[in-house]
């Protein structure tokens, strides 16, 4: 597909699954698989034609996930937490993986 050590794809992906596939895979089976990858992911268009010069970016802290899973958030059927409380110390993703089901 292209140069490993400068992956410039040969074509403009349209979508991320084109790049990230085993991601796009784990994702659907996730409790996010209907949300879009820019949903949490600021993916500057310069990414798509040089990812390793050009990152896409994570939220910065908890109160992006709290968003949708914080007691107060309006969300409905999204699991709840309590951020005061809930390892504080933490951002989110040190603990949970958002594109990972989560086990029972």
């Amino acid at each position: 597909c292209h140069n490993p050590h400068d992956p410039k794809p040969p074509n403009v992906p349209e979508e991320c699954r084109a790049c990230h596939e085993e991601i796009a895979r784990t994702k659907a089976v996730s409790t996010h698989v209907m949300l879009k990858c820019t949903t949490c992911h600021n993916v500057p268009e310069a990414h798509k034609t040089s990812p390793r010069s050009v990152k896409a970016t994570i939220p910065a802290g908890r109160e992006f996930c709290g968003g949708c899973h914080s007691d107060d958030s309006i969300v409905r059927d999204a699991p709840k937490i309590d951020l005061k409380t809930h390892n504080e110390k933490y951002v989110c993703w040190q603990c949970h993986y958002p594109h990972m089901p989560e086990l029972d």
